[in-house]
């Protein structure tokens, strides 16, 4: 036999088993399908299925490693199921990855997740207790908000459910309830009213108890303001918002002054160590500046004249042994109008009235 003989035979046989190889790969594959819990444990006795896509179903059941193995051929990847009512197949991981041509054999996992009934304590549900905090206004927020006027209670606005009760002051609705529903308080302790000017925009000019024009407390000196709804909570003493504003402490490194003009006043402060690292100051003043044009001949704001200043000032302190803070407000407002003697004489309501 020449070579070439050789090498065509060669070539001939090469074919055959290329082909008889091809058919015993197309007609058989083994796949052994493994159920286990996210947890890895085997389940015995599991009937499963398996769906080649092409009209060709197969049962098989679990033996007791948890193991059933299928002969089938699929010419794509095939849908598995678990015949069990207390199981839920979350997920097949077949070994290899599909397709595997060169040994027809899959190591399939299905994980699958067991229906288990446990009976549980008997749950409780109460609405929750404490205080439900809206918001907390930072330093970085009280100096980026625009049209504030300086004052923590139109700050308040910006929450949710919180509406002005009219423009003329920081009267605050709260869902429906009015401004006599809430609470202010610095750092935490109860005050009074401490807004100048209780009178603005109210009925008859008659002082409000819970808003005004403007807060005493100016902005600067501020360092946070954080609203809270009462609800019903005993340890709020009321349904409304609770306003709490916390005064900033001065720079313990640093002396900065701040110096503002405007039209609701005129503002100076200063802020630094008075012992390094330990004891700082802040104080900050305000003077109405609608006060000042007041002074001037031929300024007239319609007979009223309407004035107010305020000073707010802390000492900190800082150590081993915690923290210490004093502080002290101090501000006065008026607001006077007289009215008409003569009824003949009355424009308007406000001309009835003695404004002091």
């Amino acid at each position: 036999m020449t070579h070439f003989q050789k090498f065509i035979l060669l070539i001939c046989l090469s074919f055959v088993a290329f082909a008889t190889t091809g058919k015993a790969q197309s007609t058989q594959q083994t796949w052994h399908i493994h159920v286990v819990d996210q947890s890895n444990n085997q389940y015995a006795g599991v009937k499963i299925s398996i769906n080649n896509l092409n009209g060709a179903l197969k049962i098989a059941q679990t033996d007791s490693t948890g193991t059933a193995t299928i002969q089938m051929l699929c010419t794509e990847q095939p849908e598995f199921s678990v015949l069990n009512d207390k199981m839920v197949l979350l997920t097949a991981l077949i070994e290899p990855t599909w397709p595997s041509v060169q040994t027809g054999l899959f190591d399939v996992k299905l994980i699958v997740a067991v229906q288990k009934h446990v009976t549980l304590d008997e749950i409780v549900v109460l609405p929750a207790q404490g205080h439900t905090t809206i918001m907390v206004i930072n330093d970085m927020h009280i100096v980026r908000s625009a049209a504030n006027y300086n004052d923590p209670g139109r700050l308040a606005l910006a929450q949710p459910g919180v509406t002005p009760a009219h423009d003329g002051s920081n009267s605050l609705v709260f869902e429906g309830l009015g401004p006599n529903t809430h609470r202010w308080s610095i750092n935490g302790l109860e005050i009074v009213n401490p807004n100048h000017l209780s009178n603005a925009g109210t009925f008859n000019d008659r002082s409000g108890a819970n808003a005004g024009g403007i807060n005493a407390l100016n902005l600067w000196a501020l360092q946070s303001i954080t609203t809270r709804n009462g609800g019903h909570n005993t340890s709020v003493n009321n349904i409304g918002l609770n306003l709490d504003q916390r005064l900033r402490k001065g720079d313990f490194h640093t002396h900065r002054q701040n110096f503002q003009v405007g039209l609701i006043g005129l503002e100076a402060g200063a802020e630094g160590p008075i012992v390094k690292d330990k004891v700082s100051y802040l104080v900050s003043g305000r003077y109405s500046t609608v006060g000042l044009l007041t002074t001037l001949p031929g300024v007239d704001f319609g007979g009223e004249k309407i004035n107010f200043y305020d000073l707010t000032a802390q000492v900190s302190m800082q150590g081993k042994f915690g923290s210490l803070s004093i502080f002290s407000i101090n501000g006065q407002s008026s607001n006077r109008f007289r009215g008409i003697d003569d009824p003949d004489q009355w424009d308007t309501f406000k001309d009835t009235r003695q404004i002091n």
